[in-house]
């Protein structure tokens, strides 16, 4: 079976996934099944951000509910950010990597 990739970026390319451009974009593909993996990075644009996808699964987690995500890879360039998505993330039932946007882009095209 493939793996269903969601990359939620402003910016980057990933022919092996299907892409967000933004928070709400993310937000819709979530809310249409699971994900083996999630990749993000912070700064969608403007002032969008990748905060309303972390709460969504804090708020699924906090329910009780699947997350419906196996795996979340932090991507962004932001190091600020990067560090606080990953305390946020740690406390979710996946598996979390941080990695970079080259690295990103060798693993998914």
């Amino acid at each position: 079976m493939e793996k269903r990739i969601l990359v939620v970026d402003d910016e980057r390319q990933a022919r092996a996934a299907t892409i967000a451009r933004t928070s709400s974009e993310g937000l819709g593909l979530l809310a249409n099944g699971a994900w083996d993996e999630l990749w993000l990075d912070h700064d969608l644009g403007g002032a969008d951000t990748a905060w309303p996808i972390i709460r969504e699964l804090e708020r699924r987690h906090a329910a009780g509910a699947n997350i419906g995500v196996t795996s979340v890879i932090v991507h962004t360039a932001n190091p600020v950010e990067s560090i606080r998505m990953i305390v946020a993330l740690h406390k979710l039932p996946v598996q979390l990597r941080r990695t970079t946007a080259l690295q990103m882009a060798q693993e998914l095209g």
